[in-house]
């Protein structure tokens, strides 16, 4: 059972120096940690370390080949923006990057939780478009 929980890996967030400077520059140090609290704890994750041991070597031989990563990316001007990554084995789908309101999720995550699904539902687009290309040229 513990093997189990080490091969399955949930949705990853990432936050980019860029977003954490400009939330900081304009919602100041205290709303900033908030936010990014919040957002952070959109959905569970496990943290796992790196480690170098033929026993974590022989685990990511096994674990599995399809990983989402959820990233938050701003601009020089102050805007922010969700792009989603979906890993199938070698293969990389990524969202469009979709804007959203940073101020608005430490009111309540129903503008972030919306944009989340747009990206997945632009990489579940793709994903299709993979497939029926697959089917047609036969890979």
């Amino acid at each position: 059972m513990k093997l189990l929980k080490l091969i399955n890996t949930p949705t990853k967030f990432y936050i980019s120096g860029d977003a954490r400077k400009n939330c900081r520059l304009l919602y100041g140090d205290d709303l900033a940690a908030l936010m990014m609290e919040s957002v952070q704890n959109f959905e569970q994750r496990a943290v796992h370390q790196e480690t170098k041991t033929f026993m974590s070597k022989l685990l990511n031989k096994i674990r599995p080949k399809k990983e989402m990563s959820i990233g938050i990316l701003s601009n020089k001007d102050g805007d922010f923006f969700v792009q989603s990554r979906l890993k199938i084995g070698n293969l990389y789908f990524s969202s469009e990057p979709h804007g959203f309101n940073f101020l608005e999720t430490i009111e309540s995550l129903k503008n972030f939780r919306k944009v989340v699904q747009q990206t997945r539902d632009d990489i579940l687009k793709q994903l299709e478009t993979f497939n029926r290309n697959k089917r047609l040229f036969k890979f």
